[in-house]
């Protein structure tokens, strides 16, 4: 037992009041809010990005009427050849029924200038043949193309035979032999400084346009596309020799 020496001047111990928190100011509960809910808020916002592009490609997306693919092995600069969109504009009928008449230039690269490039322009022309998009190309080199990629028909749609080499001049038409073609009011080809790169109609007199070769199992849908496309074909190159 304590001696009383010890313990006379001693007090009861008395229960610990507990202090009241100070309320925290705008910024220190911004802090406290952050600290504990920051990757909340970056999962929240990234959720929301997503969201919007998903609606904005919704909202902008534009479904072309026709498609023409553009092959090329000279180099020549991006975009050179949107003005073709407007010249064909004109020749075109709305086929998709969404109120426009919209021809969409696809331009496939193979000029040997970068790699990454011609990787790109692969995939992408693969996929224009799967889904039958373009009914007929233009191209800066008919031979190099067919020898190449061997997907072009002879003018009355059949293809060349297997195994023998293509007749080139049963294949397609020259720019220049198209009145139809060479009467289109093209704006010129010009680079982003604003310069002319070349005047539309000298650039294109040197390419082929030619059809190719015909798809097979197409769905209702792309089959009715594509005919419309190679109609298309035969009203631009009406009058060729």
């Amino acid at each position: 037992m304590a001696s009383y020496r010890y313990t006379r001047d001693s007090q009861p111990s008395q229960p610990e009041t507990p202090s009241t928190p100070q309320p925290l100011s705008g910024k220190k509960k911004w802090e406290h809010f952050w600290y504990y809910y920051k990757w909340h808020v970056c999962a929240s916002l990234f959720v929301l990005l997503l969201v919007g592009v998903f609606v904005k490609d919704i909202v902008t997306h534009v479904d072309p009427d026709y498609t023409i693919g553009i092959i090329t092995h000279n180099p020549v600069p991006p975009g050179v050849f949107a003005p073709l969109e407007q010249a064909l504009a004109p020749y075109v009928s709305d086929i998709n029924g969404d109120g426009k008449t919209i021809v969409s230039v696809m331009h496939y690269p193979f000029d040997g200038t970068d790699p990454n490039t011609q990787i790109a322009s692969s995939t992408r022309l693969m996929g224009d043949l799967q889904t039958a998009e373009s009914a007929f190309f233009l191209t800066d080199d008919l031979t190099l193309s067919q020898l190449q990629l061997g997907i072009f028909a002879y003018r009355d749609g059949s293809m060349p035979p297997e195994g023998q080499k293509p007749d080139f001049s049963q294949m397609g038409y020259r720019w220049s032999s198209c009145p139809v073609l060479t009467n289109l009011q093209i704006e010129d080809f010009t680079l982003p400084t604003g310069e002319v790169f070349l005047p539309a109609q000298q650039m294109l007199a040197s390419y082929t346009i030619v059809p190719r070769t015909a798809p097979h199992n197409l769905k209702p849908k792309a089959q009715a596309r594509f005919d419309a496309s190679a109609q298309l074909y035969q009203a631009l190159t009406q009058g060729a020799s």
